[in-house]
């Protein structure tokens, strides 16, 4: 999971990653667009569709990046992390 696509996503940026495995959380879960790995004409259709798609774009990424306000801040990561100490201090 790229951290530099977390921060694009929760500062409303629009997304176009490759398919590949770093990435395929935020594709599965249709946050980002997705291009074929290695393969421009995908990426060139994909780009296309921002220009001519504005206003989709523009709320696709509202909605990401509340998303990921709710799913991936640092306080629910420290919590998480927290737990896990907290679940070895207990064995």
């Amino acid at each position: 999971m790229s951290i530099t696509l977390l921060e694009a996503m929760a500062h409303e940026l629009p997304i176009i990653a490759s398919d590949i495995e770093a990435n395929k959380e935020f594709i599965e879960k249709k946050l980002v667009f997705s291009f074929e790995n290695k393969n421009h004409l995908d990426l060139l259709n994909k780009m296309k569709y921002f220009i001519y798609h504005p206003i989709e774009i523009k709320s696709k990424t509202e909605s990401t990046a509340k998303y990921i306000a709710e799913n991936f801040s640092w306080r629910l990561i420290s919590n998480q992390i927290e737990n896990v100490y907290q679940n070895l201090l207990k064995k």
